[in-house]
Formats: C-alpha cells, structure tokens, sequence
C-alpha cells in the first residue's frame, strides 16, 4: 500500500511488498496512474500532485500542468472502493 492507502503492487510474500516499496515506492508518485470512480467505471489517467496519509490529490489527465483540473481523495474514500487508484 501506498502511504495514502492505493494499491503499489501485488505480492504473495511481504519481503517482496516491502522490496517493492523501498525500491520503487517513492518514485512510483511520478509514474501516472489509473483512477476508477467506483467498481466499472472508466480508468482515467491521472498524475499524483500531492500525498499524505490520509489524502492523495491527483491532476486529472496525463500530464500535471498548471490550470489541469484535479481531484482530492481521501484515504478512506479509497479504503471503500469510492474510487480506486492504481499503478
């Protein structure tokens, strides 16, 4: 998990989630990820702008440019399925 609660990635063993993390972890926020707005809705690609551990905000689209329309999810909307944000 990543430290606002979305899915990093999916491992059997947890030395190989905790690798996961300490390799990649804090440059997976640059990659682009794929936001739901509930279970079989669309993806959309989004760019994280800002990380805690109980929001995550994201520019909606491909690319975090300033005036890009963004959207600010709290940890425990995607704790409930509300959303879902993966890499």
């Amino acid at each position: 998990m990543t430290v606002f609660g979305a899915v990093l990635g999916q491992h059997d063993r947890r030395h190989d989630a905790v690798h996961q993390v300490l390799v990649e972890g804090l440059a997976s926020l640059a990659d682009r990820w794929t936001l739901r707005r509930g279970k079989g809705s669309e993806e959309e690609i989004v760019c994280i702008q800002e990380a805690n551990p109980s929001s995550v905000k994201v520019a909606l689209g491909y690319y975090s440019l300033p005036g890009v329309p963004t959207l600010t999810i709290t940890a425990a909307q995607l704790a409930s399925g509300e959303y879902e944000l993966s890499r």
